[in-house]
């Protein structure tokens, strides 16, 4: 089966180890790191693309490394936020139902986008427009919510982390175009969460 990785998927494979990294630190109450984890591992999903297109691969290759990328995203957008959830609420019974329908949306959406484009119902120019919130769009949410658990009490900020998980949950489900942002603007926005990183690494290490 190791025989299916490619050169193509090592930046996949990467975003992935990234991914169970994150979800550990999140299930042990390092949030800093967890929140860490999952924005190196959006930066990664980012150019995981551009990087596959510079290899040739077989159709073999190719398929697996389109079911790959599902698992990573799965890890980096659906378990990582799961398990910072389950750390705020502390494993109370609204968390856990509120995991469950976002996990239920997080797992509709790969699922849509999964299958050939021509079982696709809805399809616009990908090139200007989401159809829905994307995945990746959690990693830069919730690291700036998270700066306000350090100035509300924590019963007020688990109650604003379910309601934003909530609201994650409809929008990736939406049949709504997004505008996609432009790549320079896309560009100032990975130096924003680069930034972010390097402010949760200062945070983790003073806590």
């Amino acid at each position: 089966m190791l025989g299916d990785l490619h050169q193509s998927n090592l930046v996949i494979l990467v975003q992935l180890v990234f991914s169970i990294v994150g979800l550990g630190f999140a299930y042990i109450g390092a949030v800093e790191y967890g929140l860490i984890s999952m924005m190196i591992a959006a930066i990664l999903n980012e150019y995981s693309v551009d990087i596959s297109e510079q290899f040739d691969q077989t159709d073999a290759q190719l398929a697996f490394s389109t079911e790959f990328e599902v698992l990573a995203d799965f890890l980096s957008f659906g378990m990582i936020p799961v398990g910072l959830l389950l750390t705020t609420t502390r494993g109370g019974i609204l968390g856990i139902v509120t995991i469950a329908i976002y996990l239920t949306a997080v797992s509709i959406r790969l699922a849509h986008f999964n299958r050939p484009l021509e079982f696709q119902t809805y399809q616009m120019d990908d090139d200007l427009f989401y159809l829905g919130l994307p995945l990746i769009s959690v990693a830069v949410i919730f690291p700036i919510l998270y700066l306000l658990s350090y100035i509300l009490a924590p019963s007020i900020f688990s109650v604003l982390v379910i309601i934003i998980m909530l609201g994650l949950a409809v929008g990736y489900v939406i049949a709504k175009p997004i505008p996609r942002l432009k790549k320079e603007w896309m560009t100032y926005l990975i130096f924003g969460v680069i930034f972010m990183i390097l402010m949760y690494i200062l945070l983790g290490i003073f806590k």
